[in-house]
C-alpha cells in the first residue's frame, strides 16, 4: 500500500469537524482536507441537534474535498464521538473447551471468548452500546497471563481481561445517522480521547501518561498506559466557565473577558503591566473602575492555579501513591491562551509537556484524534493483509493467508459487526 485516505467527521459541541488524512509507508498522515463549521451542534447529552442542518454541512464537505480531489470518492468515513456519556469497565470472561480435553486453541477458540465477552458486557448494559472491547491480557488455564491470544498453546480453557468502551444508544445513533443520511458508510467509530491517546502517547512507554484534554466546553483527564486508555473523567468545567468567573470578579462583560483570556493578555510576559487597558465609569456610583495589564493578569492567573490544584489532586488520587513516574501531557483550548505554558510548567508533576499540535500540517489540536484513528487503521491494514480505506477495501490474498499462519492479532476484528458498534482496535 503506497497510500491510505481516511476521511473522518466529528460532531463538537461548537464545531462540525471534517478531515481528510494521506497515510502514506515510512511517512505517516498528512493533511488533505479540513472543514470546521462552527455553532451549537450537541445536546446536553451529545446527541445531535438541528439534525437536517448538520447533514446538510457534512454533505457538502464531503463534496467539496471530491471536488478539490477529483477522482477520489468517499465510501466510508470514521466517526469520532464525543465523550460525555463514555463508560469503561474491566470485565473478565471465561472460556472452557471441555473439562475431559487439554488441546491446542484456535482462531475460532479466541472469536468464540470475544463473542462471550461481548455477550456479558451487554448483558448489563441498558440503552447503550459497546463501541470497543479492548484486550488487557489473556488468561491461560486460571492463572498464566499473556498479553497475545493464545494461539496454538495447550490448554483446558482461557479467558480475557478487557476493558469495555460504551455509550448511550441515543448519542451514538444521532451521530451514525449523520454520516448515513450524507450518503457514506461508516468505516470506524472511535472516541476522541483514544484516538487522542493513539497520536501523542508513545508506544512502550514503561509508566502510566495522564492527559488533560482542557477545551471550551469541558475537563477531561484519560489515563493511559502505552497509548491505551484504561480510565477517564470528565467534568464540565472548561475555559468558557474560566472566562465567565473573570468576566464576574472583573465586571468586565463576557465577550470583552474572552478577548482579554485569548488574545489580550500573555501570561508569561511582564511587559507594559503598569498600563491601564481597561477603564469603565459607573453610573450609580459616579466611579471609575480601571484595571492595569498587570491587574488582570494576576486575576487571570489565580483562576487556572486554581483550577490546576484541582487537576493535580485528581490525578494523584487516581495513581493513589502507586505510580510516581508517570507524565502530564495538555493538550485542548487551553493551548490558546497566550503564555498558559508559563502557568502548566510550575506543576508539582516532574514530568509535564503540552502537545505540540504542529505536525502533519496540523494547527487545531483536536486533529489529533483523527491523525490516531488514521493510525489505528493504517497498523490493522498492515497486519491485517487487507487494506480498508475510506476510498476502497483491496484484500492481499497471499499476505493475509501469511498473517493468519502468522495468528496476526489484527484478524480478530472480525469477530464483530462495525455496523454494530464493536470493533476490536489491536
Amino acid at each position: 500500500m503506497n497510500h491510505e485516505i481516511y476521511a473522518s467527521l466529528q460532531i463538537a459541541k461548537k464545531e462540525i469537524r471534517f478531515i481528510t488524512l494521506k497515510y502514506r509507508n515510512g511517512l505517516g498522515a498528512k493533511l488533505m482536507f479540513k472543514d470546521v463549521v462552527k455553532g451549537e451542534w450537541l445536546g446536553e447529552n451529545d446527541e445531535v441537534l438541528n439534525f437536517k442542518e448538520v447533514v446538510k454541512i457534512v454533505r457538502k464537505s464531503i463534496q467539496s474535498f471530491e471536488n478539490q480531489f477529483r477522482g477520489i470518492k468517499l465510501e466510508k468515513i470514521n466517526l469520532i464521538l464525543p465523550t460525555k456519556t463514555l463508560r469503561i469497565e474491566a470485565i473478565s470472561s471465561d472460556l472452557f473447551l471441555n473439562e475431559f480435553e487439554i488441546r491446542l486453541i484456535s482462531n475460532s477458540d479466541v472469536n468464540s471468548l470475544f463473542a462471550k465477552v461481548k455477550y456479558d458486557a451487554s448483558q448489563k448494559m441498558v440503552k447503550r452500546e459497546i463501541v470497543n472491547i479492548k484486550p488487557l491480557s489473556f488468561v491461560v488455564n486460571g492463572n498464566k497471563k499473556v498479553l497475545t491470544p493464545p494461539i496454538n498453546m495447550k490448554v483446558q480453557g482461557f479467558g480475557i481481561e478487557a476493558q469495555v468502551f460504551s455509550v448511550s444508544k441515543d448519542v451514538l445513533d444521532s451521530h451514525k445517522k449523520v454520516i448515513f443520511e450524507a450518503g457514506k458508510d461508516l468505516l470506524k467509530i472511535e472516541f476522541e480521547n483514544v484516538g487522542i491517546a493513539k497520536k501523542i502517547v508513545k508506544v512502550d512507554t514503561p509508566n502510566p501518561t495522564a492527559i488533560v484534554n482542557w477545551s471550551d466546553s469541558k475537563r477531561e483527564v484519560s489515563y493511559a498506559f502505552n497509548d491505551t486508555i484504561i480510565n477517564f473523567g470528565r467534568n464540565n468545567f472548561g475555559i468558557d466557565t474560566i472566562i465567565q468567573n473573570f468576566s464576574n470578579e472583573t465586571g468586565i462583560k463576557l465577550s470583552k473577558a474572552a478577548e482579554y483570556v485569548y488574545a489580550m493578555l500573555n501570561l508569561s510576559n511582564n511587559e507594559n503591566a503598569n498600563e491601564t487597558i481597561y477603564r469603565k465609569y459607573i453610573i450609580a456610583t459616579k466611579t471609575t473602575v480601571e484595571y492595569t495589564r498587570g491587574e488582570l493578569k494576576k486575576i487571570l492567573i489565580s483562576l487556572f492555579k486554581i483550577e490546576l490544584e484541582k487537576i493535580e489532586l485528581e490525578i494523584k488520587q487516581e495513581f493513589k501513591g502507586k505510580v510516581k513516574n508517570f507524565e502530564v501531557i495538555f493538550i485542548g483550548d487551553i493551548l490558546k491562551v497566550p503564555g498558559i505554558d508559563s502557568i502548566l510548567s510550575n506543576s508539582k508533576f516532574d514530568k509535564i509537556s503540552v502537545f505540540n499540535t504542529r505536525s502533519v500540517g496540523q494547527i487545531e489540536y483536536w486533529t489529533s484524534a483523527h491523525v490516531g484513528v488514521a493510525t489505528m487503521l493504517h497498523i490493522k491494514n498492515k497486519n491485517a493483509g487487507y487494506s480498508k480505506t475510506s476510498t476502497q477495501t483491496i484484500i492481499d490474498v497471499a499476505n493475509k493467508k501469511m498473517n493468519e499462519k502468522k495468528n496476526i492479532f489484527g484478524n480478530l476484528s472480525s469477530v464483530f459487526n462495525q455496523n454494530k458498534n464493536t470493533v476490536i482496535n489491536r
